[in-house]
């Protein structure tokens, strides 16, 4: 009898344990994403900063990738949004975990009344570059092919 009970608990020992192995490993994914902003008109040079709040707060892995529709009119970086051309971009926040949550600002990018850009002009800290192609955001500067 002494040693039936004696593997019986060393069984219900063994249940437990693989029981809480399991269950602590399970992943809390990202369920929503919210951004701060859903639509914004922006002027060429402009830069808006987007913040983006991911559901729930303690999901294991909270990174986002950031992304435009049309790099050509408006280029993110980490949620910081810069108006490069007139135009339309979508700017989406995806989470990385898998679980496909993401959330979209619509930008409209309008030029300034007085606007008459060319190449190398200084808008608000940023380098114009027309007729280029948007290559990365490099320590503050938006960089060009």
């Amino acid at each position: 009898m002494k040693r039936t009970t004696g593997l019986y608990c060393l069984n219900i020992l063994l249940c437990l344990l693989s029981l809480s192995i399991f269950t602590g490993c399970e992943e809390t994914l990202v369920e929503k994403i919210i951004l701060d902003q859903t639509s914004a008109t922006l002027k060429v040079g402009d830069v808006l900063n987007l913040t983006a709040t991911v559901i729930p707060g303690d999901a294991d892995n909270r990174a986002l990738v950031w992304s435009s529709s049309n790099g050509s009119v408006a280029a993110v970086v980490d949620g910081k949004v810069a108006a490069i051309a007139e135009g339309n971009a979508t700017i989406t926040a995806t989470a990385t975990d898998g679980s496909g949550a993401s959330a979209s600002c619509e930008v409209k990018v309008v030029l300034n009344s007085n606007n008459n850009l060319e190449s190398g002009d200084d808008i608000q800290g940023h380098w114009v570059v027309l007729d280029c192609d948007y290559k990365e955001y490099v320590d503050g500067e938006l960089v060009y092919e």
